[in-house]
């Protein structure tokens, strides 16, 4: 327990202490009560020493003020909030986690929370009196992943015990914490009633329970605590014992030395439940020990098939190995078990990492998670948003009603409530009273437009005829109110069948001729036909000051979201041998703000539906490239918007194309177009032979290069990319196992390791992605990619010196960097040095204020950028990314959608270079 605070209200000298005669002496006790919100003081009793009878018991326990007392009792209890409440600001940045959470269960405590880098984990914490004194011994057990880390599960014990000697002067040893909350009891307790600290050395440590409503310690002079009896915990106990020399290993950081010694154990102790863990979770760690680490956990579930910690660590294997299916199965499997155990956490943490996976588990396990993870909480939103996506793949007309009935109860997004309604109003079609009270509340929480309509629908199917005409007012209002007069007139349209079916005719005859008022109104301006066309042919001219032509002079528009628009000879290479084109007109006002809209929330689909439909309707008016432009645009807006709800587009513009060069600088993100960037880019042929590395690691060599035999299809595609895109050569290497991941090698050439499932990937997302890693590697990222941000430093440090530039605190021995230089002059050509001279300046001033998070941001989204403009197909290359990037694929997807790079590229989409260079055709 962290230090107690003080309430405010306590009297300086109140004492509050009882007296009381016992065992032929005095004592103070006192009472019962509470110390900090969720704990109580339960009994803390002092012997007064040298005090006999008789003496004046009237004056009360305030006559021994000053007196100095034996500790006789101490009792207190936390409740559940009171320990989440205590270890969740430890998670600190620098501690490794980004979450820690700690329950009581029956019999033992259960921490819960996510690393750094946003893996799940939970173990389970055992309290332990120390022998012989008052200390209590936190001792930290049955680590498990649920998805694959760098951290190996073997570490967490010893992670999450130093995250934790934040509480009561903790003390971690491996993986147990030396906890001493007396001192602190104490002193909350005695000094403000007037009391000293009483000497408490003869008290121990007698009781240390846990159970579901809490924890409960008690220290006592006469009793003693009890031996632990949970059989993990002896078995941990024993496997620390027993391979202590390994643990050594372990605990000093050696992971490859640890590795070696449960590798070397004879067959009956790595049989051990405890070394048998270790070794799985070691083995993880490295792809090229898949196989190994496969079998090894495999045979752990063989030996105990109910232990949810085997199973955990066999899903964590199977993903690594890019097998979710099989990893669903495990970690449903690894859920159940830990619910049978009373291990609450582990179970919805396993749970949810099934979740998590989504169409690529097994469906039968999905479902399990998913009713397992509402077993523990009724309103887990991401379980029955897995019910409703189970329900409508397998057209399972009770399970969809039973998930939306629970998510209209539960969920707290009004606009996902709505959605819930919707869909429960569509499913009880046939019930038309049920069907309209949920339309009807689905509407009042959101007014969607299909919502409304179909509440209409609904309506006059029940011959409500007036209800419907109401409901498609309010349609015809929320269209107006967003400047969507077609949809505003569809809806006078229906409202005119309506007043109909009611039988009348008058009301009906009004509303279409404000339909037709309505539709006259959506129409941009016709365009004039000159007649100096030629012959058969006319141009489209809008004379000025007609309707919709546009300003003289006009004034360009701002770049749109960090990208500069190259003229055509800076983006052609060379002069134009055609006049520049007339000003196109300007986009009708409904167009213009849903495109605005747009740009603000590039992966939102009630802003992207808008915009499609706009561009769709205004694309049949215009001049034929302007035609092309907003047919372009359409397509875009609608694969953005169902790319965001999930939903695969096949109706996308993917042919390749080749940029210019002044286009692809153009496109840069604004932190990659700085001196820095530009001359590590500009030294990474120089600088990567310095620090090579191999391929074995990533379990690939000779025999997986892309080839005429191997993966043809794929060869030609990065032939391709390099082709359009300029790029330096580069080897190329198919892995055996693996999903869409691109993994920069910085070998001679560069590589690209390829995982397996690229190959079947459809050809625009493999387009997309090895344009992307193609494009990393021309701006460095072979070498920077694969060092974390300290030594990334470092090597612009190095770049920056050789350049000629100025540091104030250089990092780098001199020694060092003398022989690096050298390495450097002899390798890099005299062009290249007098390119790199006059960036050095200027790359030093930017490396002291530049953080290097933001400089490999950058340059992902650069690569992205260059990427789409060779691939197109923005909905099939986001989707790809985000499979791609494991950080991006182990989210949830609205996490995924929300992160950076994504709606950088999204954004990438809509803008006018983009949409300008892609309508132009090949």
């Amino acid at each position: 327990m962290a230090e107690l605070p003080t309430p405010n209200d306590a009297p300086a000298h109140a004492s509050g202490l009882e007296l009381r005669l016992e065992r032929g002496g005095a004592y103070v006790a006192l009472p019962a009560g509470a110390l900090a919100p969720g704990l109580e003081l339960v009994a803390l009793a002092l012997e007064v020493p040298g005090v006999r009878l008789p003496f004046d018991v009237s004056a009360g326990a305030a006559q021994f003020h000053g007196r100095l007392c034996e500790l006789d009792r101490a009792e207190v209890a936390a409740r559940p909030e009171a320990l989440s409440a205590a270890v969740a600001p430890l998670a600190e940045p620098g501690s490794g986690l980004a979450r820690l959470d700690l329950a009581p269960r029956a019999g033992f405590l259960e921490a819960a929370g996510a690393l750094a880098d946003g893996t799940p984990f939970t173990l389970k914490a055992a309290l332990l009196a120390e022998e012989g004194g008052a200390r209590l011994l936190l001792r930290l057990h049955a680590p498990r992943l649920y998805a694959p880390s760098r951290v190996p599960a073997a570490r967490l014990p010893a992670l999450v015990a130093r995250a934790l000697r934040g509480l009561a002067d903790g003390e971690p040893e491996g993986g147990a914490l030396r906890l001493d909350p007396l001192p602190a009891l104490l002193r909350r307790t005695l000094p403000g009633r007037g009391f000293k600290l009483p000497r408490a050395a003869a008290a121990r440590l007698a009781r240390a329970e846990v159970e579901a409503g809490g924890v409960r310690l008690v220290w006592d002079r006469a009793a003693a605590a009890p031996a632990p009896a949970d059989p993990d915990l002896l078995l941990e106990l024993e496997g620390a014992r027993v391979f202590a020399d390994a643990e050594r290993l372990l605990a000093a950081g050696d992971l490859g030395g640890a590795l070696a010694a449960y590798r070397a154990l004879d067959r009956a102790q790595a049989a051990h439940p405890f070394a048998s863990a270790r070794l799985v979770s070691l083995l993880a760690l490295d792809p090229s020990h898949g196989a190994e680490a496969l079998a090894a956990a495999t045979a752990a579930v063989a030996r105990r098939p109910d232990d949810a910690g085997a199973l955990a660590a066999l899903a964590q294997v199977r993903a690594g190995r890019g097998e979710p299916a099989a990893a669903s199965q495990a970690l449903a499997a690894a859920a159940a078990a830990a619910a049978r155990h009373g291990e609450e956490s582990s179970a919805l943490a396993a749970a949810e990492a099934c979740l998590a996976l989504g169409p690529a588990a097994e469906p039968a396990a999905l479902a399990r998670a998913a009713e397992l993870a509402l077993g523990l909480r009724k309103d887990h939103l991401a379980a029955l948003r897995a019910l409703v996506a189970l329900g409508e793949r397998g057209e399972d007309r009770e399970a969809l009603l039973r998930a939306c009935r629970r998510l209209a109860a539960y969920a707290p997004d009004t606009e996902e409530k709505a959605a819930a309604h919707a869909r429960l109003g569509r499913l009880l079609a046939a019930d038309l009273p049920a069907a309209r009270l949920h339309l009807d509340h689905a509407a009042r929480l959101a007014r969607a437009p299909e919502t409304l309509r179909a509440l209409a629908r609904t309506c006059d199917e029940a011959g409500e005829h007036l209800r419907a005409v109401r409901a498609l007012d309010r349609l015809r209002d929320e269209a107006l109110a967003r400047g969507e007069t077609a949809l505003a007139a569809e809806a006078e349209e229906e409202a005119a069948v309506s007043w109909e079916k009611a039988g009348q005719p008058e009301n009906a005859a009004l509303r279409r001729e404000e339909a037709a008022r309505l539709r006259r109104a959506a129409l941009p301006p016709l365009p004039a036909l000159s007649p100096e066309g030629g012959e058969g042919d006319s141009q489209v001219v809008i004379p000025p000051g007609a309707p919709g032509a546009p300003a003289t002079p006009a004034t360009p528009a701002a770049p749109a979201h960090g990208v500069s628009s190259p003229s055509p000879r800076e983006a052609g290479g060379g002069a134009s041998p055609t006049p520049p084109a007339p000003a196109a007109a300007p986009l009708p006002p409904a167009l213009s703000e849903a495109l605005a809209a747009a740009r603000a929330a590039p992966l939102d689909p009630a802003a992207l539906a808008p915009l499609a439909r706009h561009a769709a309707s205004a694309a049949p008016w215009r001049a034929p490239a302007e035609r092309r432009r907003l047919e372009l645009l359409a397509r875009t807006a609608a694969a953005l918007g169902a790319f965001a709800e999930g939903i695969p587009l096949a109706d996308e513009d993917a042919s390749p194309r080749e940029p210019p060069p002044a286009l692809r600088a153009a496109v840069a993100h604004p932190s990659s177009r700085g001196a820095l960037p530009r001359l590590l880019a500009l030294l990474a042929p120089a600088l990567e032979p310095l620090y090579q590395s191999g391929l074995a690691h990533r379990g690939v060599g000779p025999a997986d290069a892309l080839g005429p035999a191997h993966a043809p299809e794929l060869l030609a595609l990065l032939a391709a990319a390099r082709r359009a895109l300029g790029a330096r050569a580069c080897a190329a290497y198919l892995r055996g196992e693996g999903g869409l991941e691109v993994q920069l090698e910085n070998t001679q050439p560069p590589s690209l390791v390829l995982g397996r499932e690229l190959a079947r990937a459809p050809a625009p997302a493999a387009r997309f992605l090895l344009a992307r890693g193609l494009a990393l590697v021309d701006l460095g990222w072979a070498l920077a990619g694969r060092l974390g941000p300290e030594a990334r430093g470092l090597l612009c440090e190095l770049a920056c010196r050789f350049a000629g530039g100025a540091l104030a605190a250089p990092a780098i021995p001199a020694a060092r960097a003398e022989a690096l230089l050298a390495a450097l002059t002899r390798t890099v050509p005299a062009a290249i040095r007098s390119e790199a001279a006059a960036l050095g300046a200027a790359a030093s001033a930017e490396l002291a204020v530049t953080p290097q998070p933001q400089l490999a941001a950058a340059a992902r989204r650069t690569a992205s950028r260059l990427a789409l403009l060779h691939a197109g197909a923005p909905g099939a290359a986001l989707a790809a990314l985000v499979e791609s990037e494991r950080p991006l694929r182990e989210r949830p997807r609205p996490e995924a959608l929300a992160h950076g790079d994504v709606r950088d590229l999204a954004a990438f989409a809509l803008t006018d270079v983009w949409l300008d260079f892609r309508a132009e055709g090949p």
